[in-house]
């Protein structure tokens, strides 16, 4: 009667034993860095398909006002453009004539991708 006991505690141990080692041989994923243009050379190369991977937007000039940027259209949004006037600080975004109470704003474009990519 002992003998049959610890033969199932055995077989028992042996399936865990199992068990644990199906776990051990599941394979690491390892997440690599590529440069953008590793990226265009790699979806050429999977899909026979030239692609363009942009970085943001090319903004046309260094200051520009609210009303120009929204008319260059996606990614930037008046609720973006919103949350640079109150949080990001005056290299990204201030007014035109700080004393004038309806004055413009204006956006300097480089400190301004900058912030909007951080956010």
């Amino acid at each position: 009667m002992r003998s049959d006991i610890t033969e199932e505690y055995e077989e028992k141990q042996d399936k865990k034993k199992a068990r644990g080692k199906q776990k051990v041989q599941r394979k690491e994923v390892i997440m690599v860095t590529i440069t953008i243009k590793e990226a265009e050379r790699l979806l050429k190369q999977h899909t026979g398909q030239s692609y363009k991977i942009s970085t943001g937007p090319e903004y046309p000039k260094q200051y520009m006002t609210r009303r120009e940027l929204l008319e260059m259209g996606a990614p930037i949004t008046p609720s973006l453009l919103d949350r640079a006037e109150a949080y990001a600080g005056e290299k990204v975004c201030r007014k035109n004539n700080p004393l004038a109470r309806n004055s413009k704003y204006i956006y300097n474009t480089e400190e301004f991708e900058k912030w909007r990519k951080s956010h």
